[in-house]
């Protein structure tokens, strides 16, 4: 699905841990593998950005 430099980083089942709605605490995001350098730093950390937004943003219950 995705190639070269992003291959990898969001074609993968989601962790069965993962919540869909809101929890109190800040999931982690462990990123110590990815390279410094190319695109796919700074996608990913777009991507939890805008996560951590929505996920603020939703109504609990």
């Amino acid at each position: 699905m995705i190639e070269e430099d992003l291959a990898g980083l969001v074609d993968g089942e989601t962790s069965p841990d993962i919540q869909a709605r809101p929890s109190p605490r800040p999931s982690p995001f462990d990123i110590s593998g990815l390279p410094v350098e190319g695109p796919a730093l700074r996608i990913v950390m777009t991507v939890i950005n805008t996560w951590r937004t929505c996920a603020r943003g939703v109504p609990s219950g």
